[in-house]
């Protein structure tokens, strides 16, 4: 299996207020004066925090069946669901994916908290769930340019809890990691840490398509990310 590890810098996230405050779930012009003050303090905060790692892995051959709802990737299943394996359908290979933000920021966060300052606190978290986010976004588009020239394209990105898929599944899907890759280990009840880390999969093929962000049809209502990505 072909794996590609990243190291990310923070300023290629490009990471602003207007996303934090977004997130904050702040209209347009509606970020009180203090609260500004706050997230520019805490976003400088977090430029020194993170350790951004990830990577991706490809992996074959796949198998996807719509009637079982399951993807097998040599000899493991994953319960992914209806939804993912309608959109993965078509894959020939799959890219799984890691990456983390590090510890620095949750750690922050949890300090904050623990000292009741519970704004900056959940404006240090807030940051970073983007942070992670975004990094994941790089690492997905390099996926798809060294796919491009292979003349292959490569589909959204799907995670474990999200769309019906069981978080548990985690499991599976770091059994084809090394051991702490980007530094991410998993707990016994398939958590990350650090906690500020993402995971997942995408279909890699001739035919695969990228799909606009398909909130409406996702159940999970209380994504934090909801409507983002507009």
């Amino acid at each position: 299996m072909e794996v590609k590890q990243f190291e990310i810098k923070y300023s290629d996230l490009r990471i602003n207020r207007d996303i934090v405050a977004k997130m904050l779930r702040f209209g347009e012009g509606e970020i009180p004066p203090h609260f500004t003050d706050l997230i520019d303090h805490e976003l400088e905060m977090a430029s020194t925090l993170c350790k951004i790692s990830g990577g991706y892995l490809l992996a074959e051959p796949v198998v996807v069946d719509k009637i079982k709802q399951q993807i097998t990737l040599g000899e493991v299943d994953f319960y992914v669901g209806k939804n993912i394996t309608v959109y993965l359908q078509k894959a020939e290979k799959l890219a799984l994916l890691l990456c983390t933000a590090g510890p620095g920021i949750e750690d922050r966060s949890h300090y904050l908290m623990k000292e009741g300052h519970y704004p900056e606190g959940f404006i240090m978290d807030t940051i970073g769930s983007i942070v992670v986010e975004l990094a994941m976004d790089i690492i997905h588009e390099n996926l798809a340019q060294d796919m491009k020239m292979q003349g292959l394209k490569v589909s959204n990105r799907y995670s474990p809890g999200y769309c019906t898929w069981d978080v548990s599944e985690q499991q599976k899907l770091f059994s084809f990691f090394p051991d702490k890759f980007a530094g991410i280990t998993l707990s016994d009840s398939s958590l990350m840490n650090p906690i500020k880390s993402v995971s997942g999969i995408a279909g890699i093929g001739k035919d695969i398509k990228h799909l606009g962000y398909a909130c409406d049809s996702c159940t999970m209502v209380d994504c934090v990310f909801r409507g983002l990505k507009d």
